[in-house]
């Protein structure tokens, strides 16, 4: 059955002082000293078009009967320096979830070590299906169904290369340049209903090569979507 991506929980920005907010995208957008920072958050449905079919998608789980899951919370970052010399951005995000969860974003090291040993790793899923598929004749017992998955190179391979093109690295900006990418966390427990992202330190080299650093905050919501 072809994969069918269906929205159950999505995330809209809340409205802080002089954050700008686009309606049609679900985006936030916030200018400090000459730096725009845009956050974007993605869904199930905007994560599933980054790959084409037969692709394995790393942020998603495509399970039996095609349903989709997200692995991860991801956010879409933009930076924009207007008007300084440079601008440097760090790699790492920070999350802070309603029930006090703290998430650190995952880096590209973490996808590099998941695939790293992709000829080996099995993983097991029950299969709801089959609830017994074998019966021991010593032990009187039934066991449990469970599908396999095996990780093979080029897959793995694959995946990694759509988390380096699409992951935010973090880096210099220089004035007129923009810098986008995904801020990749944790999966945002259900139960959480507001949340901050708080972006990557900025640092701003001035003519003078004085450096002064900028804090970027955005707060959301996470709703239940009505399903037709």
């Amino acid at each position: 059955c072809a994969a069918k991506p269906v929205v159950d929980f999505y995330l809209v920005p809340t409205e802080l002082t002089d954050i700008q907010i686009n309606t049609a995208t679900g985006s936030a957008s916030l200018v400090q000293k000459g730096v725009q920072v845009t956050v974007e958050p993605l869904d199930e449905i905007d994560l599933f078009d980054l790959t084409k079919s037969g692709e394995v998608n790393p942020y998603l789980y495509v399970g039996r009967w095609g349903k989709v899951e997200p692995l991860y919370t991801v956010f879409e970052i933009l930076v924009y320096n207007t008007e300084h010399k440079r601008v440097s951005i760090d790699e790492s995000a920070i999350m802070i979830d309603s029930d006090g969860n703290q998430y650190a974003s995952l880096t590209y090291d973490y996808f590099r070590d998941l695939y790293a040993n992709s000829k080996t790793l099995v993983s097991y899923r029950p299969n709801y299906y089959s609830p017994y598929n074998s019966y021991d004749y010593y032990t009187s017992q039934n066991y449990r169904a469970v599908s396999r998955s095996y990780r093979r190179s080029p897959t793995a391979k694959s995946a990694r290369f759509i988390v380096r093109d699409t992951i935010f690295d973090g880096g210099h900006v220089f004035e007129g340049g923009k810098r986008v990418g995904f801020l990749i966390f944790d999966r945002l427990p259900e139960t959480a209903k507001n949340l901050r992202v708080i972006v990557p330190r900025i640092v701003i080299y001035d003519n003078d090569d004085q450096i002064s650093n900028i804090d970027f905050h955005f707060g959301f919501q996470q709703k239940t979507a009505i399903q037709p």
